[in-house]
């Protein structure tokens, strides 16, 4: 999902604008089957692998209905498969003339979010069952010092797979129109889930469901990771408390929004000063940036400590990120009473996608999943895991650094044409970002590759 419709639509679609070729058609349907792509396709397959794992560990019980996880892999990632499918092949049928086809596209963008719901509320329902197993939940210190972080992130999960689902519904409206009408309408777009849903379901994505589940690993993890002073129970909480009231009063303002209800904006802009504000919290609590620790236990190999300082790089500047993303969120409410123009939301959007969340999937994938698959193998490259993190992070700069800077010289009153250069740099990102996955995995392919039957049993003999 990552290299293809992900990184590749991102890729694909600059370098057509600074070729000048025609994507009108496209542009709308490539931009949503992207991020759609990329939040639940790469980083949600990702989550799920990881706390299918990780968690009933955390929790010390064994997960429950372990043989339903294929089931997961079916609704779910089918759901996404056919959400981005139908959007990316709906406008060539319009352009082409086969309404029939777009009718059907419409259809299935419908059932994407049905499946999708299906596939994440049964993996939902995996972990809670799994969370009521196994010794006391007062006896696991490390599960009560995130308890509420993972929480609030499945309620997140949840929110945001029902909004999706509702905005995927609302495709269906076109049927609702006469068989001649809707011929005639086909120009309407009828592929395109409402720009509000739309950029709802992304919002509680991002901020309700995978920054408190980061947040959440990390805390677990930086401490053996990168030395971390140990996060305290209390403070994850007030960040996590933050984050959720803005969430909520910024969800109700821009619902209220639709409705044109009086106060909507001061709701939205009071949201997003307290997400903001969660954001910088949430970064410090966490430690990465301030002192370490002395590392304790045995002596590490040569490659644990390369792999270490690799991954170190990627898993730090995504915090770095995400203490820009917060601020950048701060100035959007501050500069227009100041009469100056906000940074992009695409930009803070960036920042937290290709910025927090790229890159700390590159640093955890690169520490967590060899131990997870074989036993604590280290990757089959440490130039290719070097290469990854490079790749993400160049990624991250290529796709925010552009808009970032025309912003900054808008606000001095320095214009020009810069649009060619900008998606010349983004579409380099989507490239980078490729680059990035294929290191990936190629560092990690024969630490995730099945174990050989014969191996399994030299090992019991």
């Amino acid at each position: 999902m990552g290299l293809g419709a992900g990184f590749g639509i991102g890729a694909g679609s600059f370098t057509a604008v600074t070729l000048g070729l025609p994507v009108g058609a496209w542009w709308a349907a490539l931009a949503q089957a992207h991020g759609h792509a990329q939040l639940f396709g790469f980083a949600g397959l990702m989550v799920f692998g990881v706390a299918l794992h990780f968690l009933p560990r955390l929790r010390g019980a064994p997960l429950w209905r372990a043989h339903y996880v294929p089931w997961v892999l079916r609704l779910y990632g089918g759901g996404v498969v056919l959400r981005v499918s139908a959007q990316m092949l709906a406008p060539f049928f319009a352009v082409t003339g086969i309404v029939p086809l777009v009718l059907l596209s419409s259809v299935a963008i419908a059932l994407s979010g049905l499946l999708t719901l299906a596939g994440g509320g049964l993996a939902v329902l995996m972990l809670v069952q799994t969370a009521r197993n196994g010794p006391p939940i007062a006896q696991r210190a490390g599960l009560m010092q995130v308890m509420p972080l993972l929480g609030a992130a499945w309620l997140g999960f949840l929110a945001a797979l029902l909004v999706n689902a509702w905005g995927s519904l609302a495709v269906l409206d076109f049927w609702r129109l006469p068989p001649g009408a809707r011929v005639a309408q086909v120009r309407i777009a009828p592929w395109l889930v409402t720009p509000i849903w739309d950029a709802l379901t992304v919002r509680l994505a991002l901020l309700g469901w995978l920054l408190p589940l980061s947040v959440a690993f990390a805390a677990r993890n930086f401490p053996l990771f990168l030395w971390t002073q140990l996060a305290p129970a209390e403070s994850l909480r007030w960040g996590l408390a933050l984050l959720a009231a803005g969430l909520a009063l910024e969800t109700g303002g821009s619902v209220a929004t639709m409705g044109a209800a009086a106060g909507a904006t001061a709701l939205f802009e009071v949201g997003r000063v307290l997400i903001a504000f969660g954001l910088l919290w949430l970064t410090a609590v966490v430690g990465v940036l301030g002192p370490k620790i002395e590392p304790p236990g045995r002596r590490a190999t040569q490659g644990e400590i390369e792999l270490a300082a690799i991954a170190a790089g990627p898993l730090t500047d995504a915090f770095v990120w995400l203490a820009v993303s917060g601020c950048l969120m701060l100035l959007q409410s501050i500069l227009p009473a100041l009469r100056l123009p906000p940074p992009p939301e695409d930009v803070v959007r960036h920042t937290l996608g290709a910025g927090f969340v790229l890159l700390l999937i590159v640093g955890m994938a690169l520490r967590l999943l060899p131990g997870f698959a074989s036993g604590g193998k280290r990757p089959t490259s440490i130039r290719a895991a070097r290469i990854a993190a490079w790749a993400a992070q160049a990624a991250a700069l290529l796709r925010v650094a552009p808009l970032l800077a025309i912003w900054l010289l808008s606000i001095f009153g320095i214009d020009g044409s810069y649009g060619r250069v900008a998606t010349s740099l983004m579409a380099g990102a989507g490239v980078a970002g490729a680059v990035s996955l294929g290191a990936l995995w190629w560092a990690l392919r024969e630490a995730l590759a099945p174990p050989h039957p014969e191996a399994g049993t030299r090992t019991a003999s």
